[in-house]
């Protein structure tokens, strides 16, 4: 059974492990190499036996601010790249929750504020769907933010390629089918492997829609990324915003799947849990995760009792990107678009907003700030 739950595991997480590193600017492969590493590392120290985890939107929105911080502080003629400072600062976090645990620091998550989580997350999927439009219409858009990119796609509106709006439509209308319909198999992965399908029937790259590129045929490789050379103060002051909201959106699901299942989190070895999956994901060249809902709901529907399923998961993922990786360089952008942009708008709460609305006025008000800011 456990065998079974990691097959499925895998094929849910395999969409967006291509998906998320766009939101952060980092290469395709990062996504994979951080869901094979961080369930490898919290199987051996992770306290559930049954929560997964991996690349989350909410957490790599927030690395990719950091990032930004980063570049923008790094001195000039410095040449590392976006990948390695990922990898850094998923080793700092991974740090940092370690020593947390050591502190006994777990029991401070008793005091996350649920109104400007629910907020915060709004505030992240507005943030994402955004940076997606342009791919979605075949535009290349400069402009960050919320209302920039719409201006600028309003500027070059001659330029929409068409058939990769249609093809965006179509994959986005799947996603939504699929979860209405509660289908057997996963949305995301059926509009990955309709998307390989069509684009090599069709041939999307001669249609002028983007395809995915080449991967990295290999698994990845055992390193230390090098620090020198790097603003250490916005690394050191990225790696705790990346901590307060990856524990803070991993510990909320930790303690629904733990209550599902009958039992208790104790937030002091997740912890622990968690930073051996960051140190792991940086080790082999990935960037900070938390905790997966989706993932472990796959998980606990099909049967897996152990974190076997975790380690068969992640072995799927290193055979697939061994042995279909060239195969996988024919998926369409536009369908990795819809498939952030429709899990953007899953982790929009707005029946937690409403029921913040009647229980306090003040509540929403700070909901509503996390969403501005």
């Amino acid at each position: 059974s456990d065998i079974a739950a990691g097959l499925a595991i895998a094929s849910v997480g395999l969409p967006s492990a291509i998906a998320y590193p766009a939101i952060a600017g980092l290469p395709r492969e990062t996504g994979i190499y951080a869901s094979i590493a961080s369930v490898i590392g919290y199987a051996l120290l992770g306290p559930s036996k049954r929560l997964m985890v991996g690349p989350d939107a909410a957490t790599i929105a927030v690395l990719a601010g950091v990032l930004a911080s980063v570049f923008q502080a790094m001195p000039a003629g410095t040449t590392t790249d976006r990948a390695t400072v990922a990898a850094l600062i998923a080793l700092l976090v991974g740090a940092t929750c370690l020593v947390a645990s050591a502190l006994k620091l777990g029991n401070l998550s008793s005091l996350l504020s649920r109104p400007i989580l629910v907020g915060f997350f709004v505030g992240v999927a507005i943030s994402i769907i955004m940076g997606q439009i342009g791919k979605v219409a075949g535009v290349s858009i400069q402009s960050d933010g919320v209302f920039d990119p719409i201006t600028e796609l309003w500027e070059h509106a001659d330029s929409i390629h068409w058939p990769s709006v249609a093809l965006s439509a179509v994959m986005f209308a799947i996603l939504q089918l699929s979860r209405k319909g509660r289908f057997a198999i996963p949305g995301p992965l059926i509009v990955v492997v309709l998307s390989l399908l069509l684009s090599y029937l069709l041939d999307f790259e001669a249609r002028g829609i983007t395809i995915l590129g080449d991967l990295p045929t290999g698994p990845p490789g055992l390193s230390l990324p090098r620090i020198a050379g790097l603003p250490l103060q916005e690394m050191i002051l990225g790696a705790a915003a990346v901590f307060v909201v990856s524990f803070g959106a991993g510990i909320i699901p930790a303690r629904s799947f733990a209550v599902q299942a009958g039992g208790q989190v104790n937030p002091n070895a997740d912890l622990t849990g968690f930073g051996a999956a960051y140190n792991a994901s940086g080790l082999l060249g990935g960037f900070p995760v938390t905790s997966s809902d989706s993932r472990t709901a796959v998980n606990l529907s099909i049967g897996g009792r152990t974190q076997v399923a975790g380690l068969a998961a992640a072995l799927t993922l290193a055979a697939g990107l061994v042995f279909f990786g060239s195969a996988l360089r024919l998926l369409p952008i536009p369908s990795l678009a819809v498939i952030l942009i429709s899990a953007a708008m899953s982790v929009i709460d707005l029946t937690g907003l409403r029921q913040i609305w009647r229980i306090s006025r003040v509540e929403f008000l700070f909901a509503m700030i996390a969403v501005l800011g």
